[in-house]
């Protein structure tokens, strides 16, 4: 059995709260997977191939043990991972099937999962006929994120192809270790790449000023509390998109950046914001072919002075996280240069429309897609699904057909009613400069404090 600390300083807090707070297990950041698999499937091969994965895959073998002050990662040698099997083949198509459907997809993502015990994930094969079933995966975001999935798709099915052929491929062992991140992240950190941090951060503003209850002297570890974002229409997305494109070096991650830290800026009246940007850890060999949860954080510092507008501000931005990502550090070695300056992290999510059922592959006489359930996706977001207990506030924007997201923020320390408040201030910075990229940075924040547009 190999034992290795937990990934970060932040990320061992956050798992021994979580520990503290529900030794059984939690649900709250369970991710959902689902592929739809149209053919006659082999549940034994689909078995196999699930057991496979768990095999060469530490993550899937990883159980959390706390030991005084300290979270501990425990991976085990073998793990059993069994695959459940649901038979609806006899429910009619329609409605009532598709409820049916939706309930049992909840049902796998909202039961907790244990911390304590390997897999930190359940596994379910759902019958809805002859040649039509429903390959679906409850995984704690502990140990997966969503950038793994397409190499977890990839590799299952390449898995199911050899199995439902009774030969085993023997494919290369995966050159990602748990191991050898804990390492890199506990070594000493790149002197050249601390230099560029320290300029970035020297002498930034303090933390943003976020409402604290009247009781959080006395309250300790973390409440999570929720406000959805109203949806915005596409229109203002593919707005958005366009200001990015015409913006050197723009994104619309950028753009969307842009607007929340004006909302913030609104907020609070503080004319300088640090957000901690969450982003993939993929750029560094061997991440990049890594299966588990190696997001990290990396602090962005924005200056919203009234000097320039707001597509110049996006390009700006885009700047600056280009060259944040060429400089990525472990935020451990970066948490002494920020001095408590960073309490608000923003998630940016795209996902085209287009891939929300797209073809996977083929094996075997069985066709693979990626599967969306609108019935499950719209009573129970996507977004619900994130780890957010890292920050005080978690700021999430998904684009697709428009803009959605939400706002979710530790209520054990901070009041609740202003901060509800910055969700419909985010949601109008978006919209509004969306319709106004030329504006003065200043007028825009003035807007979204005053809201002076008809809704």
């Amino acid at each position: 059995m190999l034992t290795v600390a937990a990934r970060n300083a932040a990320a061992s807090r956050q798992l021994k709260e979580e520990l503290l707070a529900s030794p059984r297990g939690y649900a709250w950041s369970n991710l959902l997977l689902c592929i739809r698999a149209r053919g006659a499937l082999d549940e034994s091969a689909a078995r196999a191939a699930w057991q496979e994965i768990v095999r060469r895959h530490d993550c899937f073998r990883t159980s959390l043990r706390r030991e005084g002050e300290h979270v501990i990662q425990l991976v085990a040698d073998e793990v059993e991972a069994p695959l459940t099997v649901q038979d609806l083949a006899g429910q009619t198509e329609g409605r009532r099937r598709a409820r049916r459907v939706g309930r049992l997809l909840e049902q796998i993502v909202r039961q907790p999962l244990a911390l304590t015990k390997a897999p930190m994930a359940r596994a379910a094969l759902v019958r809805l006929g002859p040649c039509e079933s429903l390959l679906c995966w409850g995984i704690a975001h502990t140990i997966m994120d969503g950038v793994s999935w397409n190499l977890f798709t990839a590799e299952f099915i390449l898995l199911y192809g050899g199995f439902a052929a009774s030969e085993r491929r023997l494919l290369p062992p995966p050159s990602f270790r748990l191991a050898d991140l804990a390492m890199h992240e506990q070594s000493a950190p790149d002197q050249s790449t601390l230099a560029y941090w320290r300029r970035q951060l020297g002498g930034a503003s303090p933390a943003i000023a976020l409402p604290a209850t009247d009781c959080a002297a006395k309250r300790h570890g973390y409440e999570m509390a929720i406000a959805e974002l109203e949806p915005i229409a596409a229109g203002y997305g593919r707005k958005l998109r366009t200001i990015a494109k015409g913006s050197v070096g723009g994104t619309l991650a950028g753009a969307a950046v842009s607007a929340t830290a004006c909302a913030l800026s609104a907020y609070t009246g503080q004319h300088e914001i640090v957000l901690a940007l969450c982003h993939a850890n993929r750029t560094r060999e061997p991440n990049s072919a890594g299966i588990g949860c190696l997001i990290d954080y990396l602090p962005l510092r924005i200056d919203l002075s009234d000097e320039y507008t707001f597509r110049e501000l996006v390009a700006g931005v885009g700047a600056t996280m280009h060259e944040a990502r060429a400089h990525e550090s472990p935020c451990c070695h970066l948490e002494p240069l920020l001095g408590g300056a960073c309490d608000v992290m923003f998630n940016f999510v795209y996902r085209p429309p287009h891939l929300a059922n797209s073809h996977l592959g083929s094996t075997h006489g069985v066709k693979f897609d990626a599967f969306t359930s609108h019935t499950w996706h719209h009573s129970f977001p996507a977004e619900r699904m994130s780890w957010e207990a890292k920050l005080d506030i978690n700021i999430h924007v998904s684009a697709s057909y428009g803009l959605s997201g939400n706002l979710a923020w530790n209520a054990a320390a901070l009041d609740s009613k202003t901060v509800r408040a910055l969700a419909p201030a985010i949601r109008f910075a978006l919209r509004w400069s969306a319709v106004d990229p030329d504006q003065q940075i200043g007028r825009l924040i003035a807007r979204v404090a005053g809201r002076s547009i008809d809704h």
